[in-house]
């Protein structure tokens, strides 16, 4: 595995991320099960907001279409789950 270096990006969101090949990948620190990537540190970061924003408007919607849009391979950015959600 490579080195993890970590960032908080806001007080809700710490980043853990790390370079491989040509890109910067990363992830929310309290959920590992999302790894998203970008071609610069700017842009991972920039990814890293997004997916967290996603997933609390599904929160406040009380419904899992982020998480059921991943889980299906139906979403347009470059994320994947390194693992199943129940």
């Amino acid at each position: 595995m490579k080195p993890l270096k970590t960032q908080v990006l806001t007080p809700e969101v710490t980043m853990r991320y790390w370079k491989e090949d040509d890109f910067w990948l990363g992830q929310i620190k309290n959920h590992p099960q999302f790894v998203t990537q970008g071609r610069t540190l700017g842009e991972l970061q920039e990814m890293i907001l997004d997916l967290y924003q996603l997933m609390v408007e599904d929160e406040r919607n009380g419904v899992n279409a982020f998480y059921e849009a991943l889980r299906t391979h139906n979403y347009p950015c470059k994320m994947r789950m390194t693992q199943e959600i129940a």
